[in-house]
């Protein structure tokens, strides 16, 4: 075959001929580079090494941190199921609502039902409840039943009606 490679002659003036390795040790450009490499690379062999040491110190000083144990594994599950569990059984004995809810939204109902729109003061003072105590039954009311929003004048006070019914 005229085209393969076996048939080619190399010369030794040939531009891809690599040279020897003991030609390039006395390449002043060789050694530099090489001396270079040398120094970059010995701080990384170092690191290594002393991980390595580091490694084998505590496989040797604590050797149950190499191995899980597949029962302790099983073990800390069943815990935390069972935490779990006593969680979802304490939310469920709890009442939504309390009684004094209830009956704090009927006395609601029968203030707007007689008066109308009524400030949110007002019905606190009727109520005789403090300011948080109105806002955390402001949050257990229903909005579908209820619109509260800011009287037009001073844009300060909130208003409380019952919805309009079509």
């Amino acid at each position: 075959m005229a085209g393969s490679v076996e048939s080619l002659p190399i010369e030794d003036s040939s531009p891809f001929v690599l040279p020897s390795l003991r030609d390039l040790e006395f390449d002043p450009d060789f050694q530099t580079t090489q001396a270079i490499i040398t120094r970059a690379i010995q701080p990384l062999e170092d690191e290594v090494q002393d991980l390595r040491q580091e490694v084998e110190h505590l496989k040797e000083a604590k050797p149950g941190i190499t191995a899980l144990r597949v029962d302790d594994a099983f073990e800390a599950i069943d815990q935390i199921d069972e935490h779990l569990a006593r969680i979802d059984r304490t939310r469920t004995t709890a009442s939504p609502q309390g009684t004094k809810t209830i009956a704090r939204i009927a006395k609601i109902d029968e203030i707007l039902k007689a008066r109308g729109s009524t400030t949110l003061k007002e019905i606190e003072r009727i109520l005789k409840i403090s300011p948080q105590e109105m806002s955390r039954l402001l949050r257990r009311l229903d909005k579908r039943r209820y619109e509260i929003f800011l009287r037009d004048g001073s844009k300060q006070e909130k208003v409380m009606r019952l919805k309009r019914t079509c």
